[in-house]
This record gives C-alpha cells, structure tokens and sequence, in this order.
C-alpha cells in the first residue's frame, strides 16, 4: 500500500518546518556554546533519526522522527 498525497505532504511539511524553526532559533545558540559542541550534537541527533526512520511502523511516528530529523538538521548549517 502507498503513501496517499496528503501523508506525503505531511510528513515533508513537519520536517520543513522544523528545520526552519531550528535554523533561526539555533544559530545565536551555536554562537554562544561553540560551533564545534553544537555541530557534534547535530550529527548525533541527525544519525539517530535517520536510524529510527527505519523503523518507524505508523505515520505517527514518521512525523516525529521526521521533526527530530528537521530539528537536527537545522543545527548543521549553524
């Protein structure tokens, strides 16, 4: 069974929105902690998203691995 039009949005939105909220709330924090600290967390959390959407069994799920993977992501061009 596919993915409908409307998952598939869902999904691509929440990870766009996360990114953009960590991109321009996460940057005064990488320059106030160290850029090499918050980079180092930032793969961290990206590399165990990327894990968990593996086995993400709902669309639920999907969506907050996604929001972790946006999140984290976000920290990387910081």
């Amino acid at each position: 069974m596919g993915a409908s039009r409307l998952v598939i949005g869902l999904v691509g939105t929440c990870y766009s929105s996360a990114l953009f909220i960590s991109s321009v709330f996460l940057g005064r924090f990488a320059d106030v902690r160290g850029r090499r600290e918050v980079l180092r967390v930032g793969f961290l959390l990206a590399a165990v998203a990327t894990l968990l959407q593996a086995f993400a069994t709902d669309v639920l799920q999907l969506v907050f691995v996604r929001i972790l993977l946006g999140l984290s992501a976000g920290i990387v061009p910081s």
